[in-house]
This record gives structure tokens, sequence and C-alpha cells, in this order.
């Protein structure tokens, strides 16, 4: 007798890209904000070449699952962070930090995008993730005829785009936008892909009521990544200030024991980076450098 058994396929292609909750209380204040991110997203989605999977913006922080090239992602990424800090910088002084994770097998990518889905639900919204405003809609596994409509995009001469939609960018034509000046989400989500991944409403909804632990572990992996990127930040700052005081040189500059010297001394007067931190900022390699510096 045969038996259908599912394999978790690898994926090279996907992101779950994301930003710090806990460092604002508000992010997005008003409508405003939330209209200009969305948008920004869909417009560099189309610029870059990226698919959006999913999306999920709350009060204090966003997620997505996106899906391209490495290099269009990290591009997609760092533009929409800085376009993003520059409209709410605008506004008023809100903090922004950003990581994008690398997802890794199928399973691993419906999980994040039912979370991203839920997102809205655990921070407190007391409808389905359907009707969230601020995020994919209501367009996965549900038929294309009973998707909302608006005004086509291609209506709108350069100037109106600019005032309506805050862009320069010949986007489609048949893309449209509601009567708040946001692109309609099922022009720019790749909800068909979403819908060939899960392959059935069941499977959908499955994923969508997975037990607490599973959005735990991706909250703390999330958490982990963050600290993890602001401790490089800080570490490259730390190099940099002990390059130029011993060394007086530019990185690209430095001999082997050149740089052997700054890592020696971050070693032996910081207790919170690792060695495979200091090789990575360094730009040395990691066997030479545990060879000469070794415990501590």
């Amino acid at each position: 007798m045969e038996t259908n058994v599912w394999a978790d396929r690898p994926i090279t292609d996907c992101y779950h890209f994301y930003s710090d909750g806990t460092i604002c209380s508000e992010l997005f204040i008003d409508v405003t904000d939330y209209v200009q991110a969305m948008n920004i997203a869909a417009v560099l989605s189309f610029l870059y070449g990226v698919k959006i999977l999913s999306i999920n913006l709350m009060s204090n922080h966003f997620h997505m699952v996106i899906k391209g090239k490495r290099e269009a992602c990290r591009k997609f990424s760092i533009i929409f962070h800085r376009q993003l800090s520059r409209i709410l910088t605008s506004l008023e002084k809100r903090s922004l930090r950003t990581s994008m994770d690398p997802i890794t097998s199928e399973e691993q990518l419906m999980t994040t995008i039912a979370y991203v889905q839920r997102n809205c639900i655990k921070a407190g919204y007391a409808y389905l993730p359907s009707s969230y405003p601020w995020g994919a809609g209501n367009i996965f596994f549900t038929p294309e005829t009973e998707f909302d409509h608006g005004t086509r995009c291609g209506r709108l001469k350069r100037r109106a785009l600019l005032e309506s939609l805050n862009t320069r960018i010949d986007i489609p034509d048949e893309w449209e936008y509601d009567d708040k000046g946001m692109i309609m989400t099922h022009c720019w989500i790749d909800w068909r892909f979403v819908n060939q991944l899960y392959a059935t409403p069941n499977r959908y909804l499955a994923f969508l009521h997975q037990r607490n632990e599973v959005a735990t572990s991706i909250k703390m992996n999330c958490q982990s990544r963050l600290l993890e990127d602001l401790n490089m930040k800080e570490l490259r700052k730390k190099a940099k200030e002990i390059r130029k005081s011993l060394i007086g040189k530019e990185l690209q500059d430095c001999t082997l024991n050149e740089k052997l010297t700054v890592a020696n001394r971050i070693w032996s007067t910081s207790f919170g980076y690792s060695l495979k931190s200091i090789v990575r900022v360094l730009q040395l390699d990691y066997a030479v450098v545990d060879a000469v510096l070794g415990d501590r």
C-alpha cells in the first residue's frame, strides 16, 4: 500500500524581514504612517523584483516574508529601512532597528508566513487576520472575484501619482489604490504563490493554529538576531577606535600582524564579543586567530 509522505524541501530565496518592537512604544502613530509604510513596501517590491508573501504592521514593529534573489532582498530591506526612517523621523523621533533572517525550508516558510499573519492577534486585535487593515488582507484562498477593488493607478498622471502614493516610480497601470491612498494588497502580495505553497485552505488554517511554542520560538530567534546585529555594530565601532589608536591605518591597509594586534586588544579587554564576531569584523581567518589567541 502506497503512502503519501510529505517531504520538507529546502528553500534558498526567502527571508523573514522584521523590526525590533522593544526599542520604541510607537513606530506607526496614525493612518498616514501605516499607509505610507504599506506603499513603500509595494513600490520597492516592484522596483527590486522582490515578492512579498506576507506583511503585518503593528504599532511598534513590523514583519514581512519576502522572496527573491539575496542581493535584491538585501537592497529591498536597506531601502525600506531608509525610506521608513525618513518619513517617521519627519513626524517624530522614533527608533527603527531591522534584521533579515534566511528561511531554509518549506515548513519554516509556511510557519513564518502564518506567524506574520497571526501577529496582529497576538498583539490584541479582536478579529481575524484577514480583516486586519495593515496586513495582507483577505487575499489568501479567496476567489479573485471577491477581492476588493479601488482606483487604477494608471489613471494617475505623474504629479498625481506623487501626491497620492508618494512615489515617482512608474508602477503597473493595473495596480489599484483604495480611498485611503493605499495600494491594494492583492496587487503586490504574491497570494498565488502562498496558495500553491499551502495547497489547501485546511493546511493554511492548520499552520495559523499552530501551538504557542512555535510563535515563541520565532520571537526568541528574532530577538536574538537583533541583539547580535546590535553587538556587531558596537564591535565594528570599537575595532575602528582601537585600530586608529594602535595602528593608525584603514582596515584594508593593515597587515595580518596588525589585525591580530587589534584582535588581541579586543579579546583581552572586552568580554561581550565572541571570537567569531571579532574574526568577521577584522576580516581574518578563524583558525589563525584561534591558534594565536586561544582561550581567554
